[in-house]
């Protein structure tokens, strides 16, 4: 499902240095989500992500150059808290 360029902020958690940094969430489904960021990040890395609407803990799938700069990065969801108390299959995206 398309988002309409959700803000999202990135937070690497397998990192010693926490490094956080802002993206745009494009999309969603129920096993993932899709992001552009200005960094690339490392595939099979943990993240957590915060959008306006939920937290999302996942795997970094892909993280591939885009034309015009940045990365299209693909997670694999393995934890979605709506922002509402939400949380699993009670989320339907």
């Amino acid at each position: 499902m398309p988002l309409a360029n959700v803000p999202a902020v990135v937070s690497q958690l397998e990192d010693r240095k926490l490094k956080k940094c802002d993206a745009q969430a494009i999309d969603i489904s129920r096993s993932g989500l899709g992001l552009l960021i200005n960094q690339q990040l490392t595939v099979n890395a943990w993240v957590k992500v915060e959008l306006t609407f939920a937290i999302v803990f996942g795997e970094v799938m892909y993280s591939r150059p885009v034309a015009d700069g940045g990365y299209r990065v693909g997670l694999r969801m393995e934890t979605l808290l709506m922002r509402d108390g939400r949380t699993g299959e009670e989320a339907r995206c």
